[in-house]
């Protein structure tokens, strides 16, 4: 059997893996749009998270196989379309991720200012149809929608020291620019409350130990708190219970040398859910984000 594959990211990789694997015959043409493989692996993964990019090891050796072949700089419907695949091969599998930005339907969101994170993500890691971005970072506070991992990246690299950024492989733009970066503050906004936030505990840990920045949350979001996680799954009570300990700690505590007295500060906001983007008197800007309480029932 002869299969295609569109999209060369982890499920494009893991998918053509699994068929040579299994399928002493079968032979797999990998389909990409960019001139380059690894899809979020590359320009997805936070640059100073080398580690989680190991797996390009894996799928080099895959991408080797001679039942494998891979073309880049390809657009399925642009230079060929699905039907034409479908004629030339036994199956089919459609694996390119997100083509869009999600939208949030509110006033506003069009404003200069404005960014999807997966823009934003890709601009500091060198996506070619992001890096002309050019963010905005000439105020002191920045503001994420989110309770992810995604969203603690974009807050580590706003926040990170430049000496660390240097060591990673975010690009020279990109570093050029949070060198001239203002913000010094970032809120985290989610809509519901700490017992669901999204991100894991790995990179909670690192944001709360990041050089020269401290952690700002509010001991009243996590009032009670210790009954409700007793029963929880361990991976939920540990993220909970580090939360909870950032939150009650003095800042005369703080086991990271000067971090009582950083230049930086990083909060979550919980649940918030954003109305509008305000404009500035000229209705060109982002000025601010109007939020509703919201109730979790």
């Amino acid at each position: 059997p002869r299969l295609c594959v569109v999209g060369s990211g982890p499920a494009g990789f893991y998918t053509a893996q699994h068929i040579l694997k299994h399928h002493g015959g079968a032979r797999v043409d990998i389909y990409e749009k960019l001139p380059v493989p690894f899809g979020l692996v590359r320009f997805g993964v936070a640059p100073d998270h080398p580690e989680v990019k190991n797996v390009i090891n894996t799928f080099t050796q895959t991408a080797r196989s001679e039942r494998c072949a891979y073309y880049g700089n390809v657009t399925v419907g642009r230079d060929v379309t699905v039907a034409e695949l479908r004629q030339a091969y036994h199956a089919v599998v459609l694996s390119y991720g997100a083509e869009d930005n999600r939208v949030l339907g509110i006033p506003g969101e069009n404003l200069a200012g404005v960014y999807s994170a997966r823009a934003f993500v890709g601009w500091y890691n060198g996506l070619p149809e992001n890096r002309d971005l050019k963010p905005d970072l000439s105020c002191d506070t920045a503001l994420i929608l989110g309770h992810g991992n995604v969203a603690l990246d974009v807050a580590r690299i706003l926040l990170s020291p430049l000496q660390l950024l240097r060591k990673t492989d975010i690009t020279d733009s990109s570093l050029a620019a949070l060198a001239c970066s203002k913000v010094k503050r970032v809120w985290l906004v989610g809509r519901r409350g700490p017992l669901q936030v999204a991100f894991t505990i790995k990179e909670l840990r690192e944001m709360i130990n990041l050089p020269g920045t401290r952690p700002v949350l509010n001991p009243a979001d996590f009032t009670g708190l210790e009954n409700a996680v007793k029963d929880a799954p361990r991976p939920r009570k540990r993220l909970t219970e580090l939360m909870m300990k950032t939150a009650l700690e003095k800042p005369g505590e703080k086991t990271v040398e000067g971090q009582a007295a950083a230049p930086r500060e990083w909060g979550l906001k919980f649940q918030r859910s954003p109305q509008e983007v305000l404009p500035s008197a000229d209705g060109r800007r982002a000025r601010g984000v109007r939020m509703a309480l919201t109730l979790l029932e």
